[in-house]
């Protein structure tokens, strides 16, 4: 597993934490980036900052690109949908249990991204609204007309099953149809999906 790396402005490893990662380590801003970036996972709690300088310190952090997971006191969707954008790998509690945080790091460090479950359907809540913006994502007009109908029930929370059942076809059928979107819109899972089709 991958080095845990905690940024806290109260300088304090919660015991959580260390449950969860008993060889993690507390670092300041200033070091982030000088370890071998490949092998680490950050941790930024945000629980302590001011409500009023969080933005900010978020942009500032999520600017040098690496792997970081943001924890917070307060869950929000709209700061969640807003953190990934900004290109955060994870979105959680800061005192979620240890064993919650050994599986986001494994999420993680396969490559995927993490919400926790009441805010993942929030975050797949597309806005139909915005029909013409969608049209303009890179990829999507390569999409079939049924690829496009899956994506978007896709990106409503509607589970294989569900869509199986709604468009009369298997669920391996509809596995199928979410690999190539996955592949021809260059996302790796429905987070990503979600993320790209509300970002417009």
């Amino acid at each position: 597993m991958r080095k845990q790396y905690f940024i806290t402005s109260d300088n304090r490893l919660n015991p959580r934490w260390l449950r969860a990662f008993p060889d993690g380590s507390l670092i300041g801003l200033e070091k982030l980036g000088q370890q071998d970036d490949a092998a680490v996972i950050y941790w930024l709690n945000i629980s302590a900052c001011p409500a009023d300088s969080r933005q900010q310190l978020l942009r500032d952090v999520m600017v040098s690109g690496r792997r970081i997971v943001v924890m917070t006191n307060e869950m929000d969707a709209d700061e969640a949908m807003w953190v990934m954008q900004l290109g955060a790998v994870g979105y959680c509690h800061y005192l979620a249990a240890s064993e919650q945080l050994q599986e986001i790091a494994s999420v993680v460090e396969h490559g995927g991204l993490w919400v926790g479950a009441d805010l993942l359907q929030k975050l797949l809540a597309f806005d139909f609204g915005q029909q013409n913006a969608v049209v303009e994502i890179e990829g999507f007009e390569l999409l079939t007309a049924r690829e496009k109908m899956v994506a978007e029930e896709a990106a409503k929370g509607a589970a294989n099953k569900e869509m199986a059942r709604s468009l009369d076809v298997t669920e391996r059928t509809i596995k199928a149809h979410m690999s190539v979107i996955f592949e021809k819109l260059q996302v790796r899972d429905r987070v990503q999906l979600a993320l790209l089709l509300n970002k417009t």
